[in-house]
């Protein structure tokens, strides 16, 4: 990170789709570099940054291709961009219970909100505790709704020695601090 201050260029982006060095649609040398460990980290095959935890959550609402009348299911303790991004594409979110011990969505309550128009659940991990993937995905699974993980407060959290992030179709983190 020094390095990349030092050099006054973070990510070498420039607005140019040529893919001549320095410049590219990818991002410099080190975003390249951060995407590729995170990867590496996580066990991952892809991981794309992007400017906010926020951003990412909005850009995983569309390449689901949330839609008018869509509904996601979302905690009903969390950040309002997790509710917001989904009306931005004309989606509704549906607001979950959340458990006592740990804020996290309820998956009890996950399941008595799934209709025929439940496209996706928003998992926030509340304050680095994981929520109950097991039992979420098997949820999911049932219903054949995508999950997305919101682990912007849980960098490394472990449920049963699995990362929080590897359990859902689509995983945000942020790198705010």
């Amino acid at each position: 990170m020094l390095e990349a201050f030092e050099t006054g260029y973070l990510s070498k982006f420039e607005g140019s789709f040529t893919p001549d060095p320095p410049f590219s649609f990818y991002g410099g040398p080190y975003v390249q570099s951060l995407e590729k460990e995170w990867s590496n980290y996580y066990g991952m095959k892809h991981s794309i940054s992007v400017n906010s935890a926020t951003s990412g959550l909005y850009a995983a609402y569309g390449a689901l291709g949330l839609g008018f009348g869509d509904e996601i299911i979302v905690p009903a303790i969390t950040m309002t961009a997790c509710a917001v991004g989904a009306m931005i594409y004309g989606a509704i979110p549906i607001f979950a219970d959340v458990e006592v011990n740990t804020g996290n969505i309820s998956p009890d309550s996950i399941e008595e909100l799934i209709t025929p128009r439940t496209r996706a659940i928003l998992v926030v991990h509340l304050y680095g505790f994981p929520a109950n993937m097991q039992r979420i995905c098997q949820i999911a699974k049932k219903y054949g709704i995508k999950i997305i993980e919101d682990c912007a407060q849980a960098h490394g959290a472990q449920l049963q020695g699995k990362l929080v992030g590897t359990f859902s179709d689509i995983s945000i983190f942020s790198l705010n601090v």
